[in-house]
């Protein structure tokens, strides 16, 4: 996690499928259309996701950010340095399978 809060080894899973664990947008029949917290959105000179640097890749609507996600898969790089707003979030994710809000 960004600042070297957390640190976790090795790969995982979820011990169950739940809502909150998916990342298409529910409203959508696309599963490369993501609904995600407005904090992932690339603004103020934020570098963005890997892969996802076409500004037409990306739409806010607070509280969500929408993105077509890119072809090349499922696993993309964030850099926590510039999204600390979203450390919590995802802490709380990997740690217990739901998000904590801010």
């Amino acid at each position: 996690m960004a600042g070297g809060a957390e640190v976790w080894s090795g790969s995982g899973v979820f011990p169950e499928l739940r809502e909150e664990l998916v990342l298409t947008d529910p409203q959508s029949r696309l599963p490369t259309r993501w609904r995600l917290p407005a904090g992932f959105y690339p603004g103020d000179k934020r570098p963005p996701l890997s892969y996802h640097t076409r500004p037409d890749r990306w739409c806010l609507e607070p509280p969500w950010c929408y993105l077509s996600c890119a072809a090349r898969g499922q696993e993309f790089v964030l850099d926590l340095d510039a999204y600390p707003e979203l450390t919590d979030w995802l802490t709380g994710l990997l740690r217990t399978g739901s998000p904590t809000e801010n």
